[in-house]
């Protein structure tokens, strides 16, 4: 410890020379180099590095250049762009992407200023105010001239300057004239202060509110007028006056420094003699090699230094040793860059974080040297804890105990008692809840603020937060004359986040679970979820099995307990490991020199014990097996299920678990430490296959077998350890989710088994079956239930309610007709229906008859050609085609009709006959005279009915005779 300390004020003390002896920084041997994060800065709009021809991602190291016929002259950053002022124009570039959004044409001698994402101009005397999507317009009054551009709450305001007056002037036209008078320009705007400097020295300070008058809240009296200003910040002015660039720090009095050539930059001001920037931190002006433009988490500044190199330059350094290539990320805080790293010495930001793959180097001040000079245990001394072993000094009512940087931390009613590494003991008077060592001192904490102490006791430093929790990483450290905290996060103990609490605030930062000493980085990390662990020594790994948080860090030494109970000390610095057998379960700290001390938490007794001293005695081995196995230690039984067993030091047992339906299982321990083992029988398999019965087609079903769900094919098999009751749930079916749930209680014997699954339909299922290409619709006589196509041969199973249903079966197949279906759905079950169209008819069927039964019906061709002909009616199959169709019978009108025969028609036709009526002719009446012989053909002729007519000169009349 003493060689790193010395080592690291050295080297300090190297870097500071160098930083005041050369303007820039180099990286010759022998001096420390600055990580490189670009070339050619402009500014800083974090992640991006704004270089003079493109943009820098510090996060990822890729490069993007968004104006390729262009240089950067400078830039300003928003929350949603950065805006680059080019020679030839402005460029709104979206920070999301990026991209770019826009770009105005303008040249850069118009140029007036930038602030957020808004850049003025001054052409023919107008003001253009550009932004990403739109633009301003402002109209100075005759003869005024802008001199400071700026935006307050997103309005563009302009501080106007002509022949001794001042103005400041909103879009579009409005104008407020100040009551200050000054032969110079010697006046800024800046968001919503504005601060102008009078011909008689005076500095007026407004404060804006858009579109408001200005509201006059200080004035200050300077010993120097300003014809120009450059900045102000704080209580800050940068400006130039007769003396060259000057510096006022306004108070009562107001001071000034006079900086000659210097130059503003984005952070502060530029002094060309030196080669240095003078940046504005925590109230101090710090100098930064290079031409600086900006900070970084305050930590760090990005500056440019030759060659044209953009570095990031430590405003509080560490020194790195680098022995490896290094390609990973620099942390500090909510800050992350990418690091490439090459082998040397390096001056890195403190406090920041160094991440790679596999290792973290926390960089906290002074040197830290990579990979870390550290042995790993190579040699064990064993060692069997003995409760009646006598300790080297005792300590009681100890409520609280930590070690770190060689010491280690008690906490006693009204004191903390420090064992230091030089062996002293230091007393801290007070009430304190815990606390933590450090490189810088101890930390302690009461009543809400946490108290930082040297290792002379003296207090230095403190800081008020409210901990609720007891951390189990609380450790003080040094920068220059500053001291830090080092804070576990809240939440369950290593939850992994890490706050550093300094004098300008708190940054954070993301950590693996471990318990640390920060003075050397040494750490034990431990596992969420298992006992897997290791020791990270710079880039050594060293895997450990751990009890998690039973582990502790003092400089070089770690020491931790392990699963089987026994605490192992590790000395990085020689190599030794010491393990102490059946060590009881209490914390234990290595204090180095052979000693370690054990705190009994429930008794509040902190023992100090020398490790030859303690005696060596038997050890302890549990066997663990399965429920039920039977444990044979050298063939005696000692147990069934978990076996306790004492022997020496390095006794040879034979163990062996048994158990029904399970091989049995052998294994040999050497015993050399307090153990707990593993051992059971090896369980026989079971194979189970699927076996379906079911009415529909089953693919396979999804089971629950003890609580784990699966797919199980049918005819498919899973194993299963023989002998064991299993519960198994069918709870579903693939395809066709129709069956009815069903489990059942089993266990298999050793080899191939079957387990059946009958399924019992939950619901009606009809199953629709065709031989040809087929559209089925299902109906009711409220509508459609459902349309389905077949494919020849594959059935198709749809699931139905109870009811009655009409099915239409149809297909594209020529000569095949429709199948009209009625069926009925009951209850769950199946119900099958081939559904095949049948065969088309090719005839039609003819039937014809009349009123009149003895009527003669004939059928004919529609040429005439005689088809039938026969008494009564006619019913003939016929192909399809019209035909003629006639009735007639004697004393009635014979009737004849054309009709259609289609196929598959069955068409009756009725020929209704009327009675014939013959016309009847009238004659004049006339004389008839019946002479002789005559008169018997006449009476025979009156027999017959017949009608004799006769003309007469009388009217006509019908005379029967």
């Amino acid at each position: 410890m003493v060689r790193r300390l010395a080592l690291a004020l050295a080297l300090l003390v190297s870097l500071l020379a160098l930083a005041l002896l050369m303007p820039r920084a180099s990286s010759q041997a022998g001096q420390a180099q600055f990580l490189v994060v670009g070339s050619n800065g402009v500014a800083l709009c974090y992640p991006y590095l704004v270089e003079a021809s493109g943009l820098e991602n510090l996060v990822t190291g890729s490069n993007v250049s968004l104006w390729p016929n262009d240089v950067a002259l400078q830039a300003t950053c928003s929350q949603g762009y950065i805006v680059v002022i080019g020679e030839h124009g402005a460029y709104f570039i979206s920070s999301q992407g990026p991209y770019l959004a826009r770009f105005s044409e303008l040249p850069y001698e118009d140029f007036v200023g930038a602030s957020g994402d808004m850049v003025a101009y001054f052409i023919n005397r107008t003001i253009f105010v550009v932004t990403p999507s739109y633009d301003y317009v402002m109209y100075p009054p005759p003869g005024f001239t802008p001199i400071s551009f700026s935006v307050d709450s997103g309005v563009p305001e302009a501080l106007l300057y002509h022949n001794g007056t001042f103005a400041l002037e909103f879009p579009p036209n409005i104008v407020f004239y100040l009551n200050v008078t000054s032969p110079y320009q010697g006046g800024i705007v800046n968001g919503s202060t504005l601060l102008i400097s009078a011909g008689n020295g005076t500095i007026y300070v407004y404060s804006l509110v858009p579109y408001a008058r200005p509201l006059l809240v200080a004035t200050y009296q300077a010993p120097v007028v300003l014809t120009k200003v450059y900045m102000a910040s704080g209580n800050y002015v940068l400006g130039l006056s007769g003396a060259g660039t000057t510096l006022l720090q306004l108070g009562q009095p107001t001071q000034a420094r006079f900086l000659g050539n210097a130059v503003p930059t984005p952070v502060g001001y530029y002094a060309p003699d030196l080669g240095y920037t003078f940046v504005l931190s925590s109230g101090s002006w710090v100098p930064v090699p290079g031409y600086a433009i900006g900070l970084l988490a305050g930590l760090a500044a990005v500056t440019d230094v030759q060659n044209g190199l953009t570095v990031l330059y430590p405003l509080y350094p560490t020194l790195l040793d680098l022995g490896t290539p290094v390609s990973g990320t620099l942390v500090m805080g909510s800050v992350s860059l990418a690091a490439s790293l090459t082998p040397g010495l390096y001056a890195l930001p403190s406090p920041s974080v160094l991440q790679a793959a596999g290792f973290t180097v926390q960089l906290m001040g002074g040197y830290e040297e990579y990979p870390m000079s550290v042995s790993p245990p190579v040699t064990s001394t064993l060692i069997v804890y003995a409760p009646s072993a006598q300790p080297v000094e005792s300590f009681s009512g100890v409520s609280y105990v930590s070690a770190g940087s060689g010491g280690l931390l008690m906490i006693t009613p009204g004191q903390a008692v420090v064992l230091t590494a030089n062996g002293r003991t230091l007393t801290i008077p007070g009430t304190w809840s815990f606390g933590g060592l450090g490189p810088a001192g101890v930390a302690l904490y009461s009543g809400g603020t946490v108290y930082i102490y040297n290792y002379q006791g003296q207090q230095v430093a403190s800081y008020h937060i409210v901990i609720g929790y007891v951390p189990m990483i609380m450790s003080p450290y040094q920068l220059g004359n500053n001291y830090y905290l080092l804070l576990e996060g809240p939440g369950a103990p290593g939850n992994g986040t890490i706050y550093i609490y300094g004098p300008s605030g708190v940054t954070s930062f993301q950590e693996t679970l471990r318990v640390e000493d920060v003075g050397t980085g040494v750490s034990v990390v431990f596992s969420p979820s298992s006992s897997a662990g290791y020791i990270q020594a710079g880039p050594h790994t060293i895997p450990i099995q751990v009890q998690k948080f039973y582990a502790s860090v003092n400089g070089l030494l770690v020491a931790y307990r392990t699963p089987s109970g026994n605490y192992v000390i590790d000395d990085l610095a020689t190599g030794d490991q010491y393990v102490v057998l059946d060590a009881p379960l209490m914390p234990v700290y290595p204090l180095g020199n052979g000693l370690i001390a054990t705190y009994d938490a429930k008794a509040g007794v902190v023992n100090v014990l020398s490790l030859p001293q303690i005696e060596l005695g038997e050890l302890k081995l549990v066997v663990m097996s399965s429920p039920g196995s039977s444990i044979y230690v050298n063939g005696t039984l000692a147990g069934v299920g978990q076996a306790t067993v004492f022997a020496p030091y390095g006794a040879t047992l034979n163990i062996t678990a048994a158990k029904p339906y399970a091989s049995p299982s052998t294994r040999i321990v050497h015993l050399t430490s307090s153990e707990t083992i593993y051992v059971s029988p090896v369980p026989l398999t079971a194979h189970v296959a699927l076996r379906v019965f079911s009415p529909i087609p089953i693919s396979s079903v999804e089971a629950t077998i003890n609580g784990t769900t699966l797919t199980w094919a049918v005819n498919g098999t899973v194993s299963l350890t023989a002998g064991i009751p299993y519960s198994i749930e069918i709870t579903s079916a693939s395809p066709m989710n129709y069956c009815r749930p069903e489990s059942a209680v089993l266990a298999f014997p050793p080899g191939n088994n079957t387990f059946t699954f009958n399924c019992t339909l939950s619901v009606p299922v009809l199953e629709l079956y065709s031989s040809l290409p087929a559209s089925v619709t299902i109906a009711t006589p409220t509508g459609t239930v459902a349309s389905v196509n077949l494919t020849p041969g594959v059935p198709r199973y749809l699931a139905m309610t109870p009811g009655t249903y009409t099915l239409l079966s149809t297909t594209s197949v020529s000569g095949r007709a429709p199948l009209t279906l009625p069926i009925s759905i009951g209850s769950p079950g199946l119900y099958a229906y081939n559904v095949t169209p049948p065969p088309a008819a090719s005839v039609g069927v003819l039937t014809v008859y009349s009123n009149v039964p003895y009527a003669n019906i004939t059928v004919k061709y529609q040429n005439g050609t005689a088809v039938v002909s026969r008494i009564g009616s006619v019913s003939i199959s016929l192909r399809p085609g019209v035909y003629l169709v006639s009735a007639s019978a004697p004393g009635y009108v014979n009737v004849t009709k054309s009709v259609i025969v289609s196929a598959g028609s069955t068409l009756s036709v009725v020929l209704p006959l009327t009675p014939y009526t013959p016309p009847v002719h009238r004659v004049p009446p006339t004389r008839l005279i019946v002479i002789g012989a005559a008169a018997g053909a006449t009476a025979a002729a009156a027999g017959l009915g017949l009608l004799i007519y006769r003309r007469s000169r009388l009217p006509p009349e019908e005379v029967q005779i």
